[in-house]
Parts: C-alpha cells; structure tokens; sequence
C-alpha cells in the first residue's frame, strides 16, 4: 500500500514517517517509466497481509495529513490523498509475479 497528498501544490508521502518528524516535509514528484506509464518517485509502499493491516497504514498516513482551518470548516484537509493497494499474485515461491492488480482510492 502507499499513501499520498498534494498541498499547496506539492505531492507528499504520507507514509514517510522520517519526513513528517522534520518541519520541513520531502516534495515527492511524479514521473514516467518506460512504458510510459506515470507514478510517483520515491513514494513509499509497504507490504501487507490483511485488510486489517492497510487499514492501520491509512490511519497511520491520516495522522500526517495536512489540517488547516478555513472559514466554512475548521478541520478542513485542504489536500487531495491518495491510498493505494497493489495486490500482486507471485509463483515459484515469489521469484516470478503472475499478475499485479492496482487499486487507487
């Protein structure tokens, strides 16, 4: 799984629990690889067992994402997130990937 947000016209890692300790959170960027297809570099993706354990990770990530008042909410997020689950089916006692599934919610 990986957890993102953009604010304020930044992409951050949610997960990056090193970054959230400094004041100063790591910009992420988005590139291309090469097939073409665009993904965030750097972001970070942890490996799960269970449903339980992702939704953990997202409560985790909701806990450094960015919360500032405005005028008609004072808990607003102001961000736009990102959680993801990639679920992949691996053989050959996970030498070879079969098949890889991408979820973004």
């Amino acid at each position: 799984v990986s957890f993102c947000e953009i604010y304020n016209e930044a992409l951050y890692d949610l997960l990056d629990l090193a970054s959230y300790k400094c004041q100063k959170r790591k910009a992420l960027r988005f590139a291309q690889d090469a097939k073409g297809n665009t993904y965030v570099k750097d972001l970070r993706w942890i490996q799960v067992s269970s449903a339980e354990e992702a939704y953990k990770i997202l409560k985790q990530g909701r806990k450094q994402q960015s919360i500032a008042s405005s005028k008609i909410n004072n808990l607003s997020s102001r961000s736009c997130c990102t959680f993801s689950v990639c679920r992949l089916q691996v053989r050959n006692g996970g030498l070879h990937v079969a098949r890889a599934m991408e979820m973004a919610l």
